[in-house]
């Protein structure tokens, strides 16, 4: 990789970023256009970093001494959209020199506000992400890493505890489970993109899975010509049995060389600490342990891949490294998304998950699995086709839903997921600061999810599907509760700079100028994020201790009892009186 000359003073976050995008972006060019267009895009990336006018870099073309083929013209033309000169300055060297200096006082004091009708309402400073839920998308994907790499970079991923995922968005959550970078998301991107075809030997090593099952609704189409047509589409595409082996590989690898890294003693201790954590016997931890260390990759693989249950050990023990996990799939033969994770599918690994989540009906067939994996008699297929964002997997965890069998739980979590948060419940505040906690990550789709975000809550309904969709299962109501949950809880867009969900392969230019505008976006609203606090309505004061941070408890301690003297109360302020008397039971509280 080139490297180039910046010296500007005061930027150093800033300044870091641009320098790397735009050294990224000139490796693209180079791969595309060739060795001798070299000079040419330093050049240009060079004048960026200097604030030079893009003008400037078009005139001293000849000064770099390149001779460019005739159709060097569309390429430069091409490469100054991509990354679009002025808006790189403006927004990275700008913006992102004021976001490393914007996080908020993490010890804000939380102010109480009264409402007209006698209830509270309590403003917090943002919240630490603690769960992403990341939307399918097909080829959409492909920018993610971009994304996740720009929400590492600002430590928006500091306190991230479980990760949700939905299609395409799938391989990303088991990549950020285990902690990976940009550059090992990528690779297992691509490794995915060239394991779709059948491959009977490696299927032989996952007996559990069998990639192809005659599912009996067939779609459930309602004509003869329909069932048809859609049994044909359920066959078609290849097996991506080697999609299972890729997965089953990195997370495998990943657990055995984090845990071997530790010494005897710090891998008791973890376990211990994993046992309470999990309330797993200690015991069974150690045994399953050690079979996960000692697995190999030769031969089948049967009871030797990390399951949803291993996750959350993991996570127990190392929980800097592992996190949480659920992935959705779609059951073809009850007609009704699903979701895999330690509480409902404890025995599944996380390749089959993903290789279900990821099942794209004409490109890869649906798969079933045995008794054992814990899923069902059921075959499953693209997660998207039930929930396209999978917001409900972040509610699943919400107190009041843990005591309810499988079904009710996910109807529950669905509800929560797709409406406003209720007012006057006794659940208000845990609902209130799971949505605050969790990020949505949705696509902008050529600016539809912004449209949305926009509009009025009446144009969330769906009446109409693109027939396509309908055809292999997606339903104008599934569409309609994606579009609620996008409009009812925090969203982060994922510019995905025009790529389609079908495309295969898109242009490496195309790719390189959806990453730089899927980076730059997420810069801003992560910007935007930290400057808007959360608005929480309670009906007792005690209620949301639970929910404030460590720092915030202390920054209350060390700031004293409020004082009325301090408070600004105007005589008959009855309002004004009652947040004062709040604040005061909220110090006495912690005091005690």
């Amino acid at each position: 990789m080139s490297k180039l000359n910046s010296k500007l003073p005061g930027f150093d976050f800033g300044e870091k970023h641009l320098q790397q995008a735009l050294e990224t972006r000139v490796d693209d060019m180079v791969a595309v256009y060739g060795e001798g267009s070299r000079s040419y895009f330093q050049h240009v990336a060079q004048g960026v970093l200097e604030q030079r006018n893009p003008d400037e870099a078009e005139d001293n073309v000849q000064a770099a001494k390149v001779k460019l083929p005739r159709s060097a013209k569309m390429v430069v033309r091409a490469f100054d959209q991509a990354i679009d000169l002025k808006s790189v300055y403006d927004t990275v060297k700008k913006d992102l020199a004021v976001l490393s200096h914007a996080r908020p006082k993490s010890g804000q004091i939380p102010q109480f506000l009264a409402k007209p009708d006698g209830t509270l309402s309590v403003i917090l400073a943002p919240r630490d992400v603690e769960t992403i839920a990341i939307s399918g998308g097909g080829a959409k994907g492909l920018i993610l890493p971009e994304v996740i790499n720009e929400l590492k970079s600002l430590s928006q991923l500091d306190g991230l505890k479980m990760i949700a995922g939905t299609s395409a968005g799938s391989l990303a959550a088991i990549a950020i489970a285990y902690d990976a970078s940009a550059e090992e998301m990528n690779d297992i991107v691509d490794a995915v993109q060239g394991g779709l075809l059948d491959d009977p030997d490696t299927a032989a090593n996952y007996p559990q899975a069998h990639f192809f099952s005659k599912s009996k609704s067939a779609l459930t189409a309602v004509d003869s010509v329909a069932r048809f047509a859609a049994k044909h589409v359920i066959s078609a595409g290849g097996g991506a049995e080697q999609v299972v082996k890729i997965l089953d590989s990195f997370t495998t690898q990943r657990l055995q060389g984090a845990l071997d890294k530790l010494t005897p003693d710090e891998r008791e201790a973890k376990m211990e600490q994993a046992s309470v954590g999990s309330k797993i016997p200690l015991d069974e931890i150690k045994e399953r342990i050690n079979t996960l260390m000692e697995g190999s990759m030769s031969g089948a693989r049967t009871g030797q891949m990390v399951t949803f249950k291993d996750q959350s050990i993991l996570h127990h023990m190392m929980p800097e490294t592992f996190k949480e996990l659920s992935l959705t799939g779609f059951d073809m033969d009850n007609q009704e998304g699903v979701i895999f994770s330690r509480s409902t599918t404890p025995d599944m690994p996380l390749a089959f998950a993903a290789r279900s989540s990821i099942a794209m009906l004409g490109l890869m067939k649906p798969i079933h699995f045995d008794a054992e994996v814990g899923a069902g008699d059921s075959t499953f297929a693209d997660g998207g086709m039930g929930s396209v964002q999978p917001t409900e997997a972040a509610m699943l965890d919400l107190p009041h839903l843990s005591d309810l069998d499988n079904k009710t739980r996910m109807e529950e979590a669905k509800e929560i997921a797709r409406n406003p948060t209720p007012e006057g419940s006794e659940h208000t505040i845990d609902i209130s600061m799971k949505k605050a906690s969790t990020l949505n990550i949705s696509f902008a789709r050529n600016g539809t999810t912004q449209a949305l975000l926009s509009g009025s809550p009446e144009a969330l309904i769906q009446s109409r599907i693109d027939p396509a969709r309908k055809f292999v299962g997606f339903s104008a109501e599934g569409v309609t509760a994606d579009r609620q949950k996008t409009y009812n809880n925090p969203v982060l867009i994922a510019n995905e700079g025009g790529i389609g969900g079908g495309e295969t392969k898109p242009s490496a230019s195309k790719l390189a100028q959806a990453q730089m505008l899927a980076s730059l976006d997420t810069a801003n609203q992560i910007r935007q994020r930290f400057s808007e606090p959360v608005l929480v309505d309670v009906q007792n004061v005690a209620d949301i201790i639970p929910h404030l941070s460590e720092a915030e408890k202390v920054a209350i301690l060390e700031h004293g009892p409020p004082e009325m003297h301090t408070a600004n109360i105007q005589e008959g302020d009855v309002d004004g009186l009652l947040a004062f008397e709040a604040s005061k039971v909220l110090f006495e509280l912690l005091s005690s």
